[in-house]
């Protein structure tokens, strides 16, 4: 969760940096699961009688999903490492 201002007038440099981190992180979330909204079967509530294969239906689209679709983000080994350490210092002002 991002930090509030709590009385001051804007963000420090480390907490404005720690709420970027954190919307980016955000967003993917949240594109991943607006394309499971798009089957019409997840967009709505799952009727009781469904609670047992669930799980399955959305291995099953998830798989679809990755076997179709575009990546959302692409990145080499060395951005996701330079991406954690970001995460890991920020996690400190949280």
């Amino acid at each position: 969760m991002p930090s509030y201002l709590k009385g001051k007038p804007q963000h420090s440099f480390e907490e404005a940096n720690s709420s970027r981190l954190i919307t980016k992180i955000i967003w993917f979330i949240e594109a991943a699961n607006g394309r499971l909204k798009r089957w019409k079967y997840l967009s709505n509530i799952v009727p009781n009688r469904d609670i047992k294969t669930i799980e399955k239906d959305y291995k099953f689209v998830c798989a679809l999903i990755n076997k179709y679709r575009p990546q959302l983000a692409s990145t080499n080994d060395s951005e996701k490492v330079d991406l954690y350490k970001q995460m890991v210092v920020f996690k400190s002002f949280g």
